[in-house]
């Protein structure tokens, strides 16, 4: 094994599996744009459960486009931040047009705590797998120099 290949990231999942989950993000993202959304929990629905749905499929997303555009070099990611906070504002401003839905400011404060989130568990992931490649350099650079000595 080559010393290049044992400090690549952890976090460089193969590109097909961050595109898939960029893909089903995107997915339940449609659901904010369909005219009427079935109520969960039959005719009262579950208190909140509309929120928790917010910040879901918002933190699901920020983390997953991270992972997609800026699993290895720099990326802003506060293009990604700055895009989904736009994608919320859109989502509230499509449902005020629609007759059976409405815009809801608590819709919009629960896709922003979703961004806050995504943006911090993609922080936390890109620092431990940044921790994991820096022991693997370490233990890499270790042998390479021991073999060294040896020859």
């Amino acid at each position: 094994m080559s010393a290049n290949r044992a400090v690549a990231p952890v976090m460089a999942a193969p590109r097909w599996q961050r595109i898939a989950l960029v893909v089903i993000a995107l997915a339940a993202n449609i659901g904010f744009y369909l005219p009427k959304v079935p109520v969960a929990g039959g005719a009262g629905g579950i208190p909140g459960l509309d929120k928790v749905v917010h910040i879901s499929v918002f933190a699901l997303t920020v983390w997953a486009v991270g992972r997609l555009v800026a699993p290895v070099r720099r990326f802003p990611m506060g293009w990604v931040v700055l895009g989904a906070l736009a994608h919320a504002g859109l989502i509230e401003l499509v449902q005020s047009f629609e007759p059976a839905r409405s815009a809801d400011p608590g819709d919009l404060l629960a896709d922003a705590v979703g961004v806050a989130l995504g943006l911090v568990l993609w922080h936390l992931e890109r620092r431990r797998h940044r921790r994991q490649s820096q022991s693997v350099a370490r233990v890499s650079s270790r042998s390479t120099s021991t073999r060294s000595i040896e020859l």
